[in-house]
Parts: structure tokens; sequence; C-alpha cells
């Protein structure tokens, strides 16, 4: 009995010191990692997100906080037009590679039930098409803008809580065909569509809800609503609108405000 109780204090302490010595060689990884994206080279920036990314995968511990790293730098102050390619494609690398581990069967890690937050960033390019978020996870690109070039959502499937709170659709041209929202916590509320293209063709809402609340849509926005109500495009109009689309449904017309009936009088 004796001899057992040792036995296992010695693997314990054995596992324990390999665990740490683990958690050692990762924070160094993280650390290096972390140094790579800072740098003021684009080429070591690109490195830096793969190494990242790879880190991630391996330590499973430590995932969510690579990934924050990662949706961190997206959320940097950037300028489309004043920034160089060289900027301009690290950020698509890491769009790139948040993409690749959530499309199924794309890398031998899946990132689909961790938290992305994408909150207040710029976004000029990126393609997420076919990427899967799932619960426990979270998506919010809450306050984020789409200034210029095209994003893509195609075929993504929405099945955790996901914010496109106060989102400035500025002048993008971004895709949400065959987009599956299957969640009860999808939001648009406070959303602009001020420039650009947005299209909703095909969307498929085959459970939960999506809301519209308050949302602004001015008429230098093409906006391709799909299964959706569309929303007027008058400003006015539109700074009155607060209403709930459910299962891919047409609803009736938005509410109007006060001053929009009593000019109908």
């Amino acid at each position: 009995m004796v001899a057992l109780t040792v036995a296992y204090r010695r693997q314990r302490d054995s596992e324990i010191a390999e665990h740490r010595e683990d958690t050692r060689l990762f924070t160094d990884r993280f650390g290096h990692a972390a140094d790579q994206l800072g740098s003021a080279q684009a080429a070591v920036r690109v490195a830096g997100v793969y190494a990242m990314a790879e880190l991630a995968d391996d330590w499973n511990e430590g995932r969510q906080m690579c990934i924050d790293v990662l949706c961190a730098y997206l959320r940097m102050p950037y300028d489309p037009d004043q920034h160089r390619e060289g900027d301009r494609e690290v950020r698509r690398t890491t769009v790139r590679v948040i993409r690749n581990h959530l499309r199924p069967g794309w890398s031998a890690v899946s990132w689909s039930t961790n938290r992305f937050s994408f909150e207040g960033a710029v976004f000029d390019c990126g393609d997420l098409s076919g990427a899967r978020f799932l619960a426990p996870g979270s998506v919010s690109f809450h306050a984020a803008t789409f200034a210029s070039g095209s994003f893509e959502f195609n075929r993504v499937v929405f099945a955790a809580p996901t914010w496109f709170t106060r989102v400035r659709f500025a002048g993008a041209k971004i895709g949400f065909n065959e987009v599956q929202f299957a969640t009860d916590e999808i939001q648009f509320d406070d959303a602009i569509f001020s420039a650009g293209i947005v299209d909703f063709r095909h969307a498929r809402v085959p459970s939960g809800q999506i809301t519209f609340a308050e949302v602004t849509v001015l008429p230098t926005a093409a906006v391709e609503w799909g299964p959706f109500l569309p929303i007027p495009t008058s400003p006015e109009a539109a700074a009155a609108t607060s209403h709930s689309q459910s299962r891919g449904v047409r609803l009736p017309s938005p509410r109007r405000s006060r001053r929009q009936r009593r000019n109908a009088r």
C-alpha cells in the first residue's frame, strides 16, 4: 500500500512538472508571436499571425487568449485610404486564418465554439464564407465599419449569439448570400446602411429571430433584402424603423413615427 502511494505521488509530481514546463513553453511562444505582430515589417506580422494561430491549435487552455489577440489586431486603428498594401495584406491574412479555422474540415482544430470580438474594427476586404459560429461561442461586429472593397459572409452559419449592432455598411460590397441565421440572438439593431451593396438574397432563417431595430438606410446604399421586409430608404422613415423579423417571413410594415402619422392625416 505504501509503495502504491509513493508511486502515485511520484507520477502526480511528474505530471505537474510536465504541465508547468508545457505552460512555460506555450507562454514563451505566445510572447514571441505577440512581438512579431507588433513589428513594423508587414512580413514579420504575417509570420506572427500564423505563429499565433498555430499556438492556438496546440494550446487548448490558451486558445481563447490567442484568438483574442488576433481579433485585437483587426480592431486596431485603421484607415483604408492611408495604409499601405502591406498593412492590408496582414489584415487579409488574419481574416483568412480565422476563416479557415471556422470552416468544417479546413483545419485540424476547430475554433467554431470560441468567442470572436471584431467590435469597432474597420474592414476594407475579407472573406468568412463557409464559416460556422457555434454555441457556446459568440461573434460580435458591434460598431464595426465595412468601408470599402468586398467582404463575404456567403454560406456562413450563425448558430451562436451574433451582433451586428451599430455596424456601418459604408461602401463595401457585402455578401450574405445563402447565410444561415440559426439562433435567437442575432441583432442588426441601430445598423446604418449608408453606401455600398449588401446582399441578403437566399438568406435562411431556419429557427430563431433577427432584429433590425432603429435601422437607418440611406438612398446611397443598395440592399437586397432577400427574405426580409425591405426597410424604407428615406433617412426619416428609416430612423423610425423598429421591428423584428423571424424565420425568414416578411412581416408587416415597420411602425411609423408620430411625425409621420401627423403628416398622413
